[in-house]
């Protein structure tokens, strides 16, 4: 099980960043309790968008979801290429060309 961190854990690593929470929570993008290492990690981008690049919230909801479908599509990609692999080797002892 991973860890979780509190908000008020998340405030403080973030400075000034109360009220940015409170936002993300309203706007539905973090949960309310304990966060997960991956909203962890939506908080902190979300951060950099609207605070470093002024990004509005609801452009921070589209590009989170947009990260997140990503991060998706490449676990996908990986283990279908890892699937591809595991069928092209050959067997072992035999199976070669004569």
């Amino acid at each position: 099980m991973k860890a979780k961190i509190s908000r008020q854990e998340l405030s403080v690593l973030l400075g000034d960043g109360e009220a940015l929470l409170k936002a993300l929570e309203e706007a539905e993008i973090l949960s309310s309790g304990p966060l997960s290492q991956e909203e962890v990690e939506d908080a902190l981008v979300a951060y950099t968008l609207h605070r470093e690049l002024d990004v509005n919230l609801p452009g921070v909801e589209v590009i989170l979801r947009l990260r997140r479908e990503l991060i998706r599509t490449r676990a996908q990609v990986r283990e279908l290429l890892q699937l591809l692999a595991s069928r092209s080797s050959p067997p072992e002892g035999g199976g070669g060309s004569p």
